[in-house]
């Protein structure tokens, strides 16, 4: 599963290419320079600022909460 800005429709429609893949939108009131990947027990967490800037929590606590966000969103989002 995927969310995309409103804008990023273009970049969504190829992901959607890739088996098993589910892509949302937001709508235009959700902005955020923040792209945040969860995985396993792993939460990645990117800001596109200039220089970009990553890092990784491993905390499974942390990325059940993420988990829970992007659950939140998904619901929010619309196809």
């Amino acid at each position: 599963k995927m969310i995309y800005r409103w804008d990023a429709r273009s970049i969504g429609k190829n992901r959607t290419k890739i088996p098993l893949t589910h892509i949302k939108y937001l709508d235009k009131g959700y902005f955020t320079l923040a792209a945040i990947n969860v995985y396993e027990d792993k939460t990645a967490i990117i800001l596109w600022i200039e220089p970009p800037i990553a890092f990784v929590v491993e905390s499974k606590e942390v990325t059940e909460s993420f988990r829970s966000y992007f659950n939140l969103m998904w619901k929010i989002a619309k196809k």
